[in-house]
């Protein structure tokens, strides 16, 4: 990869754009410093205190507004002042309000502070707290309405005899401007902590300055009870005991990464290790949640923050006490590492704020008067803003303060930001009208939408210009029209969602849509369930109402009111779709399955299964390939509405003219009841029996995310094309050979 270079730190400077993000760095207002704080909220990023142990501690509070530009512009600085001068001092935020606790006052031999400041970001005010002991090199982090602050020395500054660390976690509640405490089960120095859904995490430390590391994980659920309550805290372990690291969370996991571990009594090393705790997969006693990453290189004393999805370990020192330049970055989305540089070797402080992770000041490896006033800037193309339904609110839409409503997030984002919902049920009704994109950390399963209890209209109305949904369960919505989602205009795109139980209409009323509705613009849906939703009264698109781009989806149990002779059409999709790689079973017999809006407008399927369903009427001009059509109910079948269809390479029961096409069992898996059914068993007549040159070239994988174009060694080729020829329906067989004894034969792969 290529490394950004700068020839002085006086100079704005620029790396290359590495894919997505584009890195400056520049000098700020701020003086140059080590050992302060930083957090953020509101928009704001705010960095504290700090200084050199020789030369001066800083009062001064350099603040960034997101807002006003990007941080090399000057004018988007501004500075205040801490009530007195500190290092070592620990920040969160939470509720609006931005808090620096604790630290130690000038040099070796200075009492530690108990002053805690508070910055209100809406009035741009201070007010002064008090922690419940003075303390120096606390932790903090922010859950449930809480800003925590634990373990730490409660002396002066200096060396930490063992036997005197903190044990107290002193917590700040925001809706009440109150504070009470916890206790650590080990008191420790140099704790790392970090939060994601109801939990928060006090990781590793040491007992003592020269005493063993830590591997415990004290962690403290906010659904339980306040942190004064014993029985809101349990114990996790690291990997491996360790001190001196970094914590942050993203896309829902949390990173403990690096640090110090002594490898024999006296002799500390540097580790590479990164223990992730998954907060979608379990609770943190579940052992199957944890896993273990690693940095590109071992070292201790980095910083870490988090953009959307992305975590990113910047800089610090490995066992050599060489410093670092490198951010290794981790995304959640891909699981996968890469690497990018700060502009010099350094330790910095970190946090991140609207497109920005920014990373500043520290100083360098000959611990001489050397540090940094460079911000060194990491720009995405859009920012993101976090909710919760475990957070308490009002909350500032940062990962350690996130909104507890969705359409806080909304209202709070800029055109272009990304929404990033956490695990739980949301009763909401949302309404986007800029563009952006919404996405759940932990997947459909685990984040509805749901409409229970709420008055009728659609859970989702779009108006923008361009719109992503991604990971969400849209439940029990209803609405005249489009009882999940109603598309007003714009580009939008849903992708791996679950549209349930939705309803458009009454039955005293026509419905249109009982999932969706597109009124204009156009819909692209990817990966999506769609079951038992209505569209009531004389009912048009049980599913969908409208003309979608449809891949790689499942309809199921979906029904349109009322009969054909009444008006009622399309009970899984009324309009004119492009349907690829997608399952229809037992869409309603009372309507047809697919209907165009008119006779003259043609729809598009290729490589899906349809089963179940009542008949299939397809509008003349219309293209079919690849597809299965069979069991039909009685007085069903493939017919064609003003003219003839051009259907080829299609298994049809009850047959259908066009080349290829097959009235032969398709020999799906038995039972019908689910998806599992619907895959080709071997002997299938549908297996190496499509046209290779109909599949869309995006089209790479089948239904069940397994290769296409798998050729099955034991069946006669009868498609066209090169190479291995694909096979008819949603699924690809599977070949696999086992040898039983005296002959092979073939099964299919699970």
């Amino acid at each position: 990869m290529q490394k950004a270079l700068f020839g002085t730190a006086l100079l704005l400077a620029s790396a290359p754009t590495l894919g997505a993000q584009s890195w400056t760095a520049t000098p700020s207002a701020q003086p140059a410093r080590t050992f302060g704080a930083a957090a953020s909220g509101g928009g704001v990023a705010l960095f504290a205190g700090g200084g050199h142990p020789f030369v001066g501690y800083h009062d001064e509070v350099n603040i960034y507004d997101s807002s006003l530009g990007g941080p090399s512009d000057p004018a988007t600085w501004s500075v205040a002042t801490l009530s007195e001068a500190r290092a070592n001092l620990a920040a969160a935020s939470v509720g609006g309000v931005v808090l620096f606790a604790g630290g130690n006052g000038q040099g070796f031999g200075q009492p530690a502070s108990s002053v805690v400041d508070i910055y209100d970001v809406a009035t741009g005010t201070w007010s002064q707290s008090a922690l419940s002991q003075p303390r120096w090199s606390d932790a903090s982090t922010t859950v449930g309405g809480y800003a925590l602050f634990a373990g730490g020395f409660p002396d002066i500054y200096g060396d930490v005899p063992c036997g005197s660390a903190s044990p107290t976690v002193d917590a700040y509640h925001a809706a009440t401007g109150t504070w009470s405490q916890g206790t650590l089960s080990v008191p420790r120095v140099v704790v790392q902590a970090t939060s994601v859904g109801p939990y928060a995490f006090f990781a590793g430390g040491q007992l003592c300055s020269f005493g063993p590391g830590s591997d415990v994980v004290e962690v403290y659920d906010s659904s339980v009870g306040p942190p004064s309550d014993p029985a809101a805290w349990s114990i996790a372990n690291l990997s491996q005991a360790r001190a001196l690291g970094a914590t942050v969370s993203a896309g829902g996991k949390a990173f403990f990464a690096g640090g110090l571990a002594e490898t024999s009594p006296g002799t500390w090393e540097a580790v590479a290790t990164v223990d992730v705790y998954d907060s979608c997969v379990g609770p943190p006693s579940d052992a199957d949640a944890w896993s273990v990453e690693y940095l590109s290189i071992p070292r201790s004393l980095l910083t870490a923050t988090s953009q959307g999805a992305q975590a990113l370990f910047a800089g610090g020192e490995d066992a050599n006490y060489a410093y670092h330049d490198v951010v290794d970055v981790f995304d959640t989305e891909t699981g996968t590492w890469s690497v990018e540089f700060l502009s010099a070797p350094r330790l910095a402080t970190s946090t991140t704020v609207g497109k920005y992770a920014l990373f500043a000041g520290g100083y360098d490896e000959d611990w001489v008067w050397a540090p940094f006033d460079l911000v060194d800037a990491r720009q995405v193309t859009s920012g993101s803003w976090y909710v919760d339904a475990a957070a308490a609110g009002p909350g500032t839409g940062s990962p350690g303060d996130p909104f507890p409503t969705i359409q806080a997030g909304i209202d709070a984002a800029l055109s272009g930001d990304s929404v990033r919902v956490g695990p739980g049920e949301y009763f909401e009704q949302l309404v986007v009208t800029k563009d952006l994109t919404l996405v759940s950390s932990c997947g459909r399963e685990a984040t509805v939408l749901r409409g229970a209890g709420l008055p009728s209209g659609s859970l989702i109305t779009t108006t923008s210009a361009s719109f992503v949904l991604e990971g969400f369960t849209i439940a029990n919505g209803q609405a005249p029209e489009g009882g999940g989602l109603f598309v007003s205009g714009g580009d939008v795109r849903i992708e791996d969602c679950f549209f349930l139980l939705c309803r458009a209409g009454t039955s005293m009323s026509t419905g249109e849509g009982g999932a969706i509705y597109v009124a204009s613009g156009t819909l692209e849906v990817h990966s999506t369930l769609f079951r038992s939703n209505t569209a009531a009264g004389v009912g048009k698109g049980g599913a969908i109402y409208g003309s979608p781009l449809v891949r790689s989806c499942e309809f199921r149990d979906n029904r349109a009111e009322g009969t054909p002779v009444q008006g009622a059409r399309g009970t899984a999709i009324f309009g004119n779709p492009r349907i690829e790689n997608s399952i229809f079973d037992r869409n309603g017999t009372n309507a047809s399955c697919l209907f165009a809006l008119d006779f003259d407008s043609p729809i598009d399927v290729v490589s899906s299964t349809f089963v179940n369903n009542g008949a299939y009427v397809i509008p003349s001009s219309s293209t079919v390939r690849n597809s299965v059509f069979w069991g039909y109910p009685s007085g069903g079948g493939l017919g064609g509405a003003g003219g003839s269809a051009d259907v080829q390479y299609c298994i049809v029961q009850g047959g259908h003219p066009g080349v290829g096409n097959l009235d032969q069992d398709p020999l799906l898996r038995a039972p019908l009841t689910d998806t599992a059914g619907l895959q080709l068993s071997w002997g299938s007549p549908a297996i190496d029996a499509g046209d290779n040159d109909a599949v869309p070239s995006e089209v790479t994988k089948d239904f069940a995310g397994r290769a296409r174009f798998r050729d099955d060694p034991m069946t006669p080729d009868t498609g066209v094309g090169s190479g291995p020829k694909v096979d008819i329906g949603a699924f690809e067989f599977q070949p696999r050979s086992i040898w039983k004894v005296g002959t092979p034969s073939q099964i299919d792969e699970p």
